[in-house]
Order: structure tokens, then C-alpha cells, then sequence
């Protein structure tokens, strides 16, 4: 697979150079012995002054990325999808990335792996509902969401962790690994359709019909990174959400207010954990409004309306706050 790489960020080339570099053996020797698939990441010249996701001129190969500094999409720092004509594209936000003290290497490691993995976004495995181990969901094929708080270095780039084959399988397989590090959190290694600590996972719900993600509770990093997300409809499977075939199970209507009552819970559990801290950030804000907001979407505006902050420095300040 050749993925087109095109610098719209204003970062020095000869810097990208480096950050490519330092992918393409990720890639080589870290992804490809697990995974037996691969890509070369090649910079291109500019044709344009901004991206066009439709009929990119720069294309010369099989999908592209672009390095772009104007965060078009707030409070995301990167993702992937397909055009219209089914070309596998994604973006590298270096502007919110550098704002985050996050390297965007990080990012584009993460986006790179993703478009090898699943360049159409039309990938599912059957696994465990993560809050229902009993009850079965279709897991997107993602390879950096579950571990995407987790990053090393290559030739001194930081890059991301990413899962292993093993990881999209129902329970666990003897002496296999589930993901690149294996980093061992409360005594225990990522297990098969888990998240660890700073990540999350989407899944498609017969139940409910819909896409859903999930993160840990009280893992206020990985939700405040995807409330963002679907504030702007992009958890990486929306594009997809309206071509996906219905599956025939008539849903369990019990089942589901229990499953948002829990998630509702879960959400205020987090926002009660850091009711000090948000309240000593925000002296404007009173404790009713944490108290009422109805999800995190409502919470940020809720700041926004008293602070007249932005909503990217909100997300940013209650992102700092959560645990690491």
C-alpha cells in the first residue's frame, strides 16, 4: 500500500522527513511481523493551499494524509475515512496537536496503522459488549483506539502502540500478546477486546442498531477525547453508519434504558471525581451546573456560556485535570 503524505501544517519538511522516516519502520518492523500487512508513507509535493478530500491532485498512490494546521474539525486531533469515490484519506491536526503538548508524530503513527489496517472503514469483529460480557457487539477494526494513550519511540520519534491480531479474538489465547507493548496496567496486560488506560473502543450494537464507543469509567482522558469527536460526528465509523445493513434483532427496550441510565452514571461519576478542580478552574461555574448537565457536551457549553471560553481551551483544562 503507498499512502500519499501532503505537509499543509507549516511544519519544515525536512522535520516530516524524519517523522516518515521513523514511521516506515514502525511499519516495517514492528507491524508488519505481526500483521503480515504493509505500507510506505512517501511525502509529496503541494499542488494546492488546502486539502480536498474528493479528487486530491497530489494522490500517487493508494490513499493520502494530510499534515494540516487548521484544525477544521474542533477538538480532533486526527482521523480517517473514505471519499465518495471510496479513497482512503485521513488528517493529522498539528495546530491542536502542538496546543495539546502531544506529539503529532504520535498521531500520524496512529492513522498510518489505521489506514493498513482498515483503509475503507467498513471492517467488524464479533466480540463481548463491553459493558455486557454476555451479550455480543460487532468491534470495529481499529489498531490504535484501545492503546492510543500509550506511545514509544523510534530512532527518538515517538510513535503509538498499537494491538496485535490476537487482541479481535474471544477470549484469551495461551502465550499470545494483545497488543505491541504489553504494558502491564494494575498488574494486568491488555486483554482481547479491553482498553487500556487513555483509550476506547467503538462497536456496532445490534441491539440499539447504532454505533457506540465505550471507555473505562472513570478514564476521563479517553472520554473527554471522544466526546469531542462525536460533537463533530466523527467516531471513525459515522461515515459508515448510514450503509451499514440492518441486522435483524428486535431490540430489548430494558436493555437499553439500563444501558443509558449506566452510561448516564458513569458520565457524572467522572464530572463528581474532578467537581473540585473544575470549580476551582472555572470560578464562574456553580456546582448546579455540573450537577444538571445532561452529558459532556452540555458540561463544556455549560463552561462556555459562564466563562466565555472557548471550547477547545475547555476540553483542553478538563483534559489536564483527568487521571493519567
Amino acid at each position: 500500500m503507498q499512502i500519499s503524505l501532503l505537509n499543509m501544517s507549516g511544519k519544515n519538511d525536512e522535520e516530516v522527513l524524519n517523522v516518515v522516516r521513523a514511521v516506515n519502520r514502525q511499519i516495517a518492523d514492528d507491524f508488519y511481523p505481526y500483521w503480515g500487512q504493509s505500507a510506505v508513507l512517501r511525502l509529496e509535493g503541494r499542488a494546492s493551499a488546502q486539502p480536498d478530500r474528493e479528487k486530491p491532485p497530489e494522490l500517487r498512490g493508494d490513499a493520502i494524509l494530510y499534515l494540516w494546521n487548521k484544525a477544521d474539525v474542533p477538538g480532533v486531533i486526527g482521523f480517517h475515512a473514505e471519499n465518495n469515490a471510496g479513497l482512503p484519506f485521513g488528517f493529522v491536526f498539528t495546530e491542536l496537536a502542538d496546543q495539546l503538548d502531544e506529539p503529532y508524530s504520535v498521531t500520524l503513527s496512529h492513522e498510518a496503522l489505521e489506514l493498513i489496517g482498515d483503509a475503507n472503514v467498513n471492517k467488524l469483529a464479533a466480540g463481548p459488549h463491553p459493558a455486557d460480557p454476555n451479550r455480543w457487539v460487532m468491534h470495529w477494526y481499529e489498531m490504535c483506539d484501545a492503546v492510543q494513550g500509550e506511545t514509544y519511540k523510534v530512532d527518538g520519534v515517538d510513535m503509538s502502540n498499537f494491538v496485535l491480531p490476537p487482541y479481535f479474538t474471544p477470549g484469551e489465547q495461551v502465550g499470545a500478546r494483545n497488543d505491541f507493548l504489553g504494558r502491564a496496567h494494575n498488574g494486568r496486560t491488555l486483554q482481547s477486546f479491553g482498553v487500556n488506560p487513555g483509550g476506547y473502543l467503538g462497536f456496532f450494537d445490534p441491539v440499539t442498531g447504532k454505533m457506540e464507543t465505550w471507555s473505562a469509567p472513570g478514564d476521563a482522558k479517553a472520554a473527554l477525547r471522544l466526546g469531542s469527536k462525536q460533537r463533530e460526528g466523527l467516531t471513525r465509523r459515522s461515515v459508515r453508519r448510514a450503509n451499514l445493513p440492518q441486522l435483524a434483532v428486535q431490540p430489548d427496550l430494558q436493555s437499553v434504558e439500563a444501558e443509558r441510565l449506566r452510561q448516564e452514571r458513569q458520565l457524572r461519576d467522572n464530572w463528581a471525581q474532578l467537581r473540585y478542580q473544575i470549580l476551582d478552574q472555572f470560578g464562574q461555574v456553580g456546582s448546579a451546573d455540573i450537577d444538571t448537565a445532561e452529558n459532556l457536551n452540555d458540561l463544556v457549553q455549560r463552561i462556555v456560556d459562564k466563562t466565555k471560553h472557548s471550547a477547545r481551551y475547555v476540553e483542553t483544562r478538563l483534559r489536564e485535570m483527568g487521571p493519567e
